[in-house]
């Protein structure tokens, strides 16, 4: 069973899941996935992905700071 979810959060990532969402759909600590994933290599896609989520989530993050001060 634990091969066939490491198997899907493999999957996950590299199809640019970010580590939040593939624990919302694999039931394991994000530990472990950190564990799981940390020797995948992702392609140019995912990368891009990843990095363009990551940057919303940073321009969100920022409003809701401006926001609140």
């Amino acid at each position: 069973m634990k091969a066939s979810l490491k198997q899907q959060a493999i999957l996950l990532r590299n199809q640019g899941y970010s580590l939040n969402e593939i624990k919302e759909i694999v039931p394991v600590s994000k530990s472990t996935l950190s564990l799981w994933l940390r020797d995948i290599e992702l392609n140019h896609k995912a990368q891009q992905i990843i990095k363009s989520k990551m940057t919303n989530g940073q321009i969100a993050a920022r409003k809701s700071k401006l926001a609140h001060t």
